[in-house]
C-alpha cells in the first residue's frame, strides 16, 4: 500500500497552485509539486480555481517564459 499514500498538502504547495493553475500547464505542476495530474485537478477544483486559457492556447509570451524556466532547470 505504498503507492496510495495521500500527502496533505502544504501552504506553499496551495499558493503556488493558486498563483500558477491555469497558466502552467497541469503536467509541469504536477512535476513542480510531485503530485500526480490527477491530485492537481482534483485540488483545483477544491479550491475553486479555473484555467484562463483554453487547453494549448496560452499566450506565447507565456510559453517562452516556460520555454527558458524548464530548459535551465534541466541543466542542473
Amino acid at each position: 500500500m505504498t503507492g496510495n499514500r495521500k500527502r496533505k498538502w502544504t501552504n506553499h504547495e496551495i499558493e503556488l497552485l493558486c498563483k500558477y493553475y491555469g497558466i502552467i500547464p497541469v503536467s509541469d505542476l504536477a512535476v513542480i509539486l510531485n503530485r500526480s495530474i490527477n491530485s492537481i485537478h482534483y485540488k483545483a477544483h477544491q479550491l475553486g480555481l479555473k484555467s484562463t486559457y483554453p487547453k494549448g492556447r496560452l499566450p506565447k509570451f507565456i510559453k517562452q517564459l516556460q520555454s527558458k524556466v524548464f530548459h535551465n532547470t534541466n541543466k542542473t
